[in-house]
């Protein structure tokens, strides 16, 4: 099945571009604040782990195709 592509969406305030790799260096700042875990669990992503969460997102599909998503 086809999906539709990730497109950036650009205004004159606004840049909406897909994830990829390349924002995982830039998300080690912001996800490293120990807050957001207070009630949600988990832990601070490593720079490796991040990259490599954003590299099965980016895809856009489950392994088996049966999910599909736009990040």
């Amino acid at each position: 099945m086809d999906w539709p592509a990730s497109e950036p969406i650009i205004t004159a305030r606004l840049l909406l571009e897909p994830l990829s790799m390349e924002h995982a260096p830039s998300m080690i700042k912001v996800l490293a604040e120990r807050a957001l875990y207070d009630y949600t669990g988990g832990e601070i992503p490593s720079l490796k782990l991040l990259e490599k969460r954003y590299a099965a997102q980016t895809v856009g599909h489950s392994e088996d195709g049966s999910q599909w998503w736009l990040n």
